[in-house]
């Protein structure tokens, strides 16, 4: 992976990461008490943790090793915030440090998940070409927050609990 396609990979990740962390924070608090929502950070790792919620797309680590060169002791750490979850996922970014992180990683039985596709998007910041569409996308009117949010959580693969 080249170095500009590395540090793509980074940023991407630590978007990502703080978008989770902004909506695990923005949960109503009973909605969040409920789910067992939380966000960690361990040594620059972002860990979502959703004890209510028996899926790992809300209960996984992103950017383990990109901030700086993770240490076992980080390893052992995440894998001690996750003991009270049924599954979740490690996202190891390419570019992650040290070398020895997936060595590490394998000691203790971590393996490539058998989940659908993952892709991350990346663009500059010039304005997209126009493109002929018959859709409308705009900003949600008043009354319409119900539908887009049930469409989100159902596209997401979202719990029902998440629509309000």
């Amino acid at each position: 992976m080249s170095e500009t396609a590395t540090e793509e990979a980074r940023a991407a990740d630590t978007i990502e990461a703080a978008a989770y962390r902004e909506m695990y924070a923005a949960a109503p608090p009973e909605l969040g008490a409920r789910l067992g929502l939380e966000t960690r950070e361990i040594d620059g790792a972002t860990l979502l943790v959703a004890r209510g919620i028996p899926d790992p797309f809300f209960n996984r680590t992103i950017g383990l090793g990109l901030a700086r060169p993770a240490r076992e002791e980080d390893v052992d750490a995440m894998l001690a915030a996750y003991r009270a979850v049924k599954s979740w996922w490690l996202h190891l970014t390419p570019g992650a440090a040290p070398a020895a992180l997936v060595s590490w990683l394998e000691a203790r039985g971590f393996a490539l998940a058998k989940r659908r596709a993952w892709a991350k998007m990346v663009r500059g910041t010039a304005a997209p070409p126009e493109v002929a569409t018959p859709l409308e996308v705009r900003a949600a009117r008043a009354g319409e927050e119900g539908p887009l949010a049930e469409s989100i959580a159902a596209g997401f693969g979202m719990p029902a609990a998440f629509v309000p």
